[in-house]
């Protein structure tokens, strides 16, 4: 389930970078509720049918907050989108293991960062995964990098997704859909 939701996160973002250029605004990255509403659009066109942006969870607003319907199986993924330029970015891990609820099977965290930013997966890394658990997955060309992550430090060992993708202005290729009628 959790895997399924990051297949789809990650060909959104595969989308999105394709209109790189788009994103721009006097040579900045538009904000990151811009990136957000087009994971949360991606989503619902890959046919997850129960998507919300900005769901109120635990005291935050969760960017994105995916319904999963499944036998056996009945809660939500979170996804958070962080800039890069953020300076809360190093916060993020937290800041999702706060919003678990009874209910959260899982988490996707996309950062987003320009060529400019010049991150690298150990920057990343370093930066943004701290006292995690990092196990790196395979990784698009047109994204900077996807791992799974997990931490017993917060008390909680549920699976989490890091995609970072770096926001260019060139066009790339796109693979086909990963919608999947059982979401």
């Amino acid at each position: 389930m959790l895997d399924d939701a990051v297949a789809d996160v990650t060909e959104v973002l595969r989308c999105v970078h394709r209109f790189g250029l788009d994103l721009y605004r006097d040579g900045n990255l538009l904000q990151e509720e811009v990136f957000s509403t087009f994971v949360a659009t991606g989503l619902l066109l890959l046919g997850w049918r129960h998507v919300e942006r900005e769901a109120l969870q635990k005291g935050g607003y969760v960017d994105v907050k995916l319904a999963v319907e499944r036998a056996a199986l009945d809660g939500h993924v979170v996804v958070e989108v962080k800039k890069w330029t953020n300076n809360d970015r190093s916060k993020v891990q937290q800041q999702v293991f706060d919003y678990r609820t009874t209910g959260t099977l899982g988490a996707i965290v996309v950062m987003v960062a320009t060529p400019d930013d010049k991150v690298t997966g150990d920057k990343y890394r370093a930066g943004c995964l701290a006292g995690v658990r990092v196990e790196q997955r395979p990784t698009p060309s047109d994204l900077l990098g996807c791992c799974h992550t997990s931490s017993t430090s917060s008390g909680f060992s549920q699976p989490w997704k890091e995609i970072s993708s770096r926001i260019r202005s060139t066009v790339c290729g796109r693979s086909g859909s990963a919608s999947d009628s059982t979401r």
